[in-house]
């Protein structure tokens, strides 16, 4: 069973709960992409695709990204 709640800025979040474990999984969908570019700026989802994984100040790598995401159980 799910829970569909609406914030206030328009997010939405769907939470299910799970008795038999502590663990938590977190999915982030963004209603964006390709299929809602107009034709002045097809590619730039593709791009900022890419650009969120290139580094930070704190982690100037691909690898120290995904080090980081590793430390955390991240599953990407």
């Amino acid at each position: 069973m799910f829970k569909k709640t609406t914030l206030e800025n328009g997010l939405r979040i769907i939470t299910v709960p799970m008795k038999s474990t502590q663990a938590v999984t977190v999915l982030v969908l963004v209603g964006t992409g390709s299929k809602y570019e107009k034709k002045e700026i097809n590619g730039i989802s593709h791009f900022l695709e890419h650009m969120y994984f290139k580094g930070t100040k704190k982690r100037p790598s691909t690898i120290a990204v995904a080090e980081t995401l590793d430390k955390v159980g991240g599953i990407y």
